[in-house]
């Protein structure tokens, strides 16, 4: 048995502690400084990202989404597919490459900060003041979006989607549509908007002019000629 130092044992490293000590985080890939040198790899695990390489991601999915020909008649896949196409072909000739996952992801994030921006901004511009300008409301807008998140970084690309149908839903108010109520007779539903009119119908009347079952009074003066005309007639 060895003699004690006096000093107390340290406690022996558990196998799951060991375990993450030797397990090393991958290094994250930088954002490379912008030069005139082309870059055709791909980056792999990258998640930092430079503004420039946001914009070109928020129109390449504008310019693929609107597409006027393929627009509708494509699944996300496919569209994700093209954007990747896209994207590789108009980035900045330093970037590196971003596979479609990526741009899946920085979509996503560029989603985020724009919709949290634009919530601020529509409750201010409905609310406006009577004397107030829209640069007054941008103003405040941003404001509350840095006392909520911190500086709103991504304000040029909320100037590309904020006026995109695709990316705004495109929902028609609900005071356009017809108040629809129940008949009751039959079941179904009727609009409580005007009826429609047929405009092949033939017009009513013989003269070609449409009849009214509504007739305007007549005045004092027409009523004693018509009655003076009856008086002769008779005579």
């Amino acid at each position: 048995m060895e003699p004690s130092s006096g000093q107390p044992l340290a406690p022996k490293p558990s196998m799951r502690k060991k375990k993450m000590a030797r397990k090393e985080k991958a290094p994250a890939i930088p954002v490379p400084h912008p030069s005139n040198d082309p870059n055709d790899e791909y980056a792999v695990g990258r998640t930092d990202y430079n503004m420039e390489e946001y914009m070109k991601v928020a129109q390449c999915w504008v310019d693929i989404s609107e597409d006027p020909i393929n627009s509708n008649n494509q699944t996300s896949g496919k569209m994700w597919d093209r954007i990747e196409a896209r994207y590789n072909s108009v980035k900045p000739s330093w970037a590196y490459k971003w596979s479609k996952d990526q741009l899946r992801k920085c979509w996503d994030r560029i989603k985020l900060h724009v919709n949290n921006f634009k919530d601020i901004y529509t409750k201010f511009r409905d609310k406006r003041a009577s004397g107030e300008s829209m640069e007054d409301v941008i103003q405040k807008s941003m404001a509350t979006y840095q006392s909520k998140y911190g500086q709103f970084k991504f304000y040029n690309i909320w100037l590309i989607l904020k006026d995109k149908p695709k990316f705004d839903g495109g929902i028609p108010a609900l005071s356009l549509a017809a108040k629809r109520t129940k008949n009751t007779t039959t079941g179904g539903y009727t609009s409580s908007g005007p009826s429609p009119v047929d405009l092949n119908a033939k017009p009513e009347g013989s003269s070609g002019t449409p009849t009214s079952t509504f007739r305007r009074p007549i005045s004092n003066k027409t009523a004693k000629a018509q009655a003076k005309g009856k008086a002769t007639a008779s005579g």
